[in-house]
């Protein structure tokens, strides 16, 4: 037989295999664009309504304006300053409405003015429906509806006082909405593409070469269609390349054969590769969501839970990435044992996992699985010569016919997953729209913080803590404050997690401490304590951090005492003990913070010999009711006492309580029976006074 027919039979093969080939990945990759185009446009739109709900929130839900609506609506000042002035400005919104339960308009400014335009009259069946869902769910709602002056974004809350004493002013039968719409105009068309990271986003019925979505208003009606200009990237990508692949086609025709065969061999490693994850060995996100997009197309019934390990990072930084590594490969062989071939176990990258399940029972199997994660992932893995302990975060969601797309999907738990983080972590959420709304309003709170960062705006007061024997001012706990500039005072329990999970704890935390410092220069024999969360103990560079800022300000080190939790000594005590003694080594002092509200055994003070104990005002309410409680009291403080430890009872509230642990043997007393919070100058008075006194 002649060569040359087999071998123009293999190039004509390899040329028809190698072009549909190219014209599929052009194809896939035009697919993926669009839908993630089309997911991208969903969110942003989403991301702008969950915006003006989350002001009508804030603005309806406040006690002033409580006040002044069921108060007769007569200070015109206030409703011009609260909500006329952002009409004006336009930034957040344009118009604003007070109506009744009947829809009916008491109140409205629009573009800065006041105005006489009805509500009603201009979103329709839509304000009903938005009305009709605040007062269901008791919770502010959002939607997109088409006015005479344009498209609208509008959001819409109740007006109700925060303090359960104000209630009495709310009518049961005549409730007031707050309704706030922003115009959808060039401005914020602009700002959607650019988030969406489309071409020419528009209002308009799809064209040729366009993609779009269809949007209803709140009562189910047809609002308007968004449409875009289509990409097709992976044409162009195509068109671009086929020369160079022609040309070299031609130049190695004589080579045909053996490139025909090294090319099947190479994309059948290529395809292996980009669907498994190369340390695990599991299938990796793309081979995920591959999977999921067949299963949403054909309706399936599934159940999918996202994975992130808690402290795989320390791990990582302390004990390097080749310990990293064994823990990935460890923790991927606990998800397989405990899946088996029962689901699919994904590595997404990082430190996350993924367990995909379907069928009818596959939500209540997931959910038990995840117990069991939970369960295993709490016990220590052996890493050579290491015991290394993790936990797990773990979000939950569910889906079944055409709810929604893979993207979604996998966002919603995502979104559960960091749920669970914030929670305290070791626990699992399944997904719900609040979390949605949460999220959002940890965004705003993240952006306000970085604003505030910049402009050092947290203010410091300081709570006293005495002596047990003549009740001098011997020491001062300092406590962070801040104010937001659009929700007024927020408590450390709600801002302080946000800044620890985006990394923003460490620069405020610097801020905190030296303007600690610095007041207390002005108070000569009276120590400071500030607390220091897990987060900043993890930053390398945070002991240096505090040597600068005493070496900045002068502050005497021996009179700084930093607060640390018993929580953070238990997670990887090797690490912690390591830290504490840096910290000793520069001269502050370390304190065990709320003992008595977690785990940590009386051998944990022996072995990492802190300075000062400060007993949790529950381990007091304990010993105060119960002579268990007393017993338990006593043994703790003789422990700590013959350790060196100073000992303070913290949360005192009467002199009973004061009484009772100066008698246990503690020498120092905090709480609200002596001083609330103050600021520096009244701890500079205060010290006076009792001094005088004394």
């Amino acid at each position: 037989m002649k060569p040359l027919p087999p071998v123009i039979a293999l190039i004509l093969l390899f040329v028809a295999v190698m072009g549909f080939s190219l014209i599929h990945a052009a194809r896939e990759t035009n697919r993926a664009d669009a839908a993630r185009a089309k997911s991208a446009v969903t969110m942003a739109v989403n991301s702008e309504i969950a915006k003006i709900v989350t002001f009508a929130d804030d603005n309806g839900i406040w006690d002033n304006a409580a006040e002044a609506v069921y108060g007769g609506m007569a200070d015109q000042q206030f409703f011009w300053s609260a909500w006329g002035v952002g009409t004006a400005e336009g930034k957040n919104y344009d118009s604003v409405a007070v109506i009744d339960e009947q829809g009916e308009t008491q109140l409205a400014f629009r573009f800065g003015r006041a105005s006489r335009v009805s509500a009603a009259s201009q979103m329709g069946a839509s304000l009903k429906v938005l009305t009709a869902q605040v007062r269901t769910s008791n919770e502010a709602q959002g939607g997109i509806v088409q006015t005479p002056k344009g498209v609208a974004i509008v959001g819409i809350s109740a007006i109700l006082p925060t303090s359960p004493a104000l209630n009495a002013i709310v009518p049961k039968e005549r409730v007031y909405y707050l309704v706030l719409s922003k115009t959808v105009d060039e401005a914020m068309m602009a700002r959607l593409s650019a988030g969406a990271k489309v071409g020419s986003l528009r209002f308009s019925a799809p064209l040729e070469g366009s993609d779009s979505i269809a949007i209803s208003n709140p009562a189910g009606q047809p609002a308007v269609t968004l449409s875009w200009l289509t990409s097709r990237f992976g044409y162009s990508a195509l068109g671009r390349a086929l020369p160079i692949i022609l040309f070299a086609v031609f130049v190695h025709i004589f080579f045909a054969i053996v490139l025909v065969l090294r090319a099947y061999e190479s994309i059948k490693q290529l395809e292996n590769e980009a669907l498994v994850d190369s340390l695990s060995h599991l299938p990796n996100r793309r081979a995920l969501r591959d999977e999921l997009d067949k299963r949403l197309a054909h309706g399936e019934r599934l159940a999918l839970a996202m994975i992130d390990l808690d402290g795989f990072k320390a791990i990582n930084d302390n004990f390097g990435h080749a310990v990293g590594d064994r823990l990935i490969k460890a923790t991927a062989e606990v998800l397989a044992d405990l899946v088996k071939d029962r689901g699919i176990v994904a590595r997404l990258g990082g430190d996350e996992f993924a367990i995909l399940l379907n069928g009818n029972h596959c939500v209540t199997r997931l959910e038990a699985m995840a117990q069991d994660i939970l369960a295993r992932l709490s016990q220590p893995f052996r890493i050579d010569e290491r015991t290394v302990i993790v936990g797990a975060s773990i979000g939950l969601v569910s889906a079944s016919l055409h709810d929604y797309d893979t993207s979604e999907f996998m966002r919603r738990a995502d979104v559960a997953m960091y749920a669970a983080k914030r929670a305290g972590k070791m626990r699992m959420y399944w997904y719900d729209e609040l979390l949605d709304q949460r999220r959002a309003k940890a965004q705003t709170i993240e952006i306000e913080l970085r604003a505030s960062i910049e402009k050092e705006a947290f203010e410091v007061v300081y709570q006293p803590i005495v002596s047990a024997s003549d009740k001098s001012v011997v020491g001062v706990e300092a406590l962070l404050r801040w104010s937001s500039p659009t929700r007024g005072d927020v408590g450390p329990s709600e801002f302080i997690p946000v800044a620890e999970e985006t990394g923003l704890i460490d620069r405020i935390g610097l801020i905190a401490l030296r303007r600690v410092c610095t007041d207390a220069m002005v108070w000569p024999d009276v120590n400071v304590s500030i607390n220091v969360s897990a987060s900043q103990l993890r930053n390398p560079d945070f002991v240096g951090n505090v040597a600068t800022v005493l070496s900045d300000t002068g502050f005497p080190a021996n009179r700084l005492m930093l607060e640390i939790t018993e929580t953070y000594l238990l997670y990887d005590p090797e690490t912690a003990l390591g830290k504490v003694r840096a910290l000793k080594s520069i001269g502050v002092g370390i304190a065990l913070d709320d003992y008595g509200t977690g785990c940590a055994s009386l051998g944990f003070l022996q072995r990492f010999m802190l300075d000062k104990l400060k007993i949790d005002s529950q381990m007091i309410l304990d010993a105060y009711r119960t002579e268990t409680g007393l017993v338990l009291l006593n043994g703790v403080i003789t422990v700590a006492r013959s350790l060196g430890m100073t000992i303070c009872a913290e949360g005192i509230e009467t002199e009973a309580q004061a009484e009772l642990m100066r008698a246990a043997g503690c020498v120092q007393l905090q709480g609200w029976h002596y001083a609330r919070p103050m600021r520096a100058d009244e701890v500079t008075r205060q010290i006076v006074e009792r001094r005088e006194a004394a």
